[in-house]
């Protein structure tokens, strides 16, 4: 028999085996609890520790991630592609051609003589009217537009990631105004409340001073809402995180800006300007393509045989020609050539709407950057005096000679032409970039 002793030994064994297993299993959850939570912050403090993007950067990433330029460039491929295949048609074509067939006589399922041969076919249109070239200087100009609305895809996507850049860094800056405002007034409630302890300010500038707070929160809870919906627009744009970080911008517009005349003038430079003129060009090839279905057509063709059967199986080529005149096709090809020169007219007309909205883009885009650009020299006079009239009411509030309703007031009036300055700036470079787009210009 087991004594007792024994078998309490035995069970404090156990006990220590299984409390030992217990510590280490919990340990090891908290080892990889540690583990885990240090990995996120590690991954957290790396996203955060990215180096801010430029604008050049925020567009080359936009540029590699947007699926519209890669379906775009896939179309100027097949465009290609299609003036290699209408070329193919105007050289000669080289055959190998052989075949074999055995007649039926039509009596007890008996065969006649084989027929069979073996040739080398060359054959070669020499005249269809001018159909043939036609078409394929068609082709090359639906190729050229083609491109062209590769290059006008990146210079829209050039207008619309310098659009949502600035926006956010707009919208960044007057966040950070609405807090240094609140920060100013909540200083200045902290020197109230112990000025009115000791009664040297009426509870009433206190009061005054934290419904000035209030509303400065309420301001900042708006910009902070506009500034998220910014940071989405941003994202969708460019398919970055809607967190990039984004650097601070050199002041990049010219001191001095040349007339709206001057960069009228360039209109003709547009990518979706040239891409349209392609089309016309286009559009006038196929109605003379259109129009070769009333000629004549003229074709060669030459056979050398290997080998063949019948009579003629003694000679080893053939040579001849054929000649298609058409004389009445229901009027479908003048039908064709009419619907296709409405088509052309159609495309001039378009390309003279297109480029009168390109005129105006020009002239909206120039009026906005030589205003924002008038703006910004009074609003940095206006800034500077703004700030001399709040220092000045300060101390002269700490003599007596104004109230707190002056201070206040002056320090909306400061920090109020602060946020307009910035707007405007950010303003002047978004209008920038648009005019440079306007112009089918991609600075970058």
């Amino acid at each position: 028999m087991v004594s007792k002793d024994a078998t309490m030994q035995h069970d404090a064994t156990w006990v220590s085996i299984v409390t030992s297993m217990g510590v280490a299993r919990v340990l090891f959850h908290r080892l990889s609890e540690v583990m885990l939570g240090l990995s996120l912050t590690m991954a957290f403090a790396s996203a955060q520790s990215a180096p801010p993007l430029s604008l050049k950067q925020v567009y080359e990433e936009a540029l590699s991630r947007t699926q519209s330029l890669a379906i775009q460039a896939s179309r100027a491929e097949q465009a290609d592609e299609r003036v290699h295949q209408v070329s193919g048609s105007i050289f000669p074509k080289l055959s190998l051609i052989g075949g074999y067939s055995a007649i039926d006589r039509g009596s007890a399922g008996s065969l006649g003589p084989s027929v069979y041969s073996a040739r080398v076919n060359l054959s070669q249109s020499l005249f269809k009217g001018p159909g043939d070239f036609a078409a394929l200087r068609s082709v090359e100009n639906d190729a050229s537009s083609k491109a062209a609305s590769t290059q006008n895809l990146r210079v829209s996507l050039y207008a619309s990631v310098g659009q949502v850049y600035y926006d956010v860094l707009s919208a960044e800056h007057d966040l950070t105004n609405l807090r240094a405002s609140l920060d100013l007034i909540e200083d200045r409630i902290k020197d109230l409340t112990s000025r009115a302890k000791i009664g040297r300010t009426r509870k009433s500038e206190v009061l005054a001073s934290r419904s000035q707070a209030l509303s400065l929160k309420a301001l900042i809870q708006g910009a902070t809402s506009k500034l998220k919906q910014t940071r989405d627009t941003f994202a969708l744009t460019t398919g970055l995180s809607a967190d990039t970080l984004l650097k601070e911008p050199q002041p990049d517009v010219p001191a001095k800006l040349g007339t709206v005349e001057e960069f009228l003038k360039l209109v003709e430079n547009r990518p979706d300007l040239a891409a349209m003129k392609f089309d016309v060009a286009a559009a006038d090839e196929l109605v003379s393509v259109a129009r070769a279905g009333h000629f004549p057509a003229l074709s060669f063709d030459s056979n050398y045989y290997f080998t063949r059967s019948g009579t003629l199986s003694g000679s080893a080529w053939d040579i001849g020609g054929t000649l298609t005149v058409p004389l009445y096709s229901g009027g479908a090809v003048s039908a064709l050539v009419r619907e296709r020169s409405a088509r052309q007219k159609e495309l001039e007309l378009t390309l003279a709407l297109a480029r009168r909205v390109a005129e105006r883009d020009i002239r909206v885009a120039h009026e906005g950057v030589a205003s924002g650009t008038r703006q910004l020299a009074a609003l940095k006079e206006s800034l500077d005096a703004a700030q001399q009239v709040y220092q000045e009411q300060k101390r002269d509030y700490r003599y007596g000679l104004s109230t707190n309703l002056d201070v206040i007031q002056a320090l909306n009036a400061m920090q109020d032409t602060k946020r307009e300055l910035d707007k405007t700036y950010f303003y002047t470079l978004a209008s920038w970039s648009l005019l440079q787009a306007a112009v089918g210009n991609l600075p970058l």
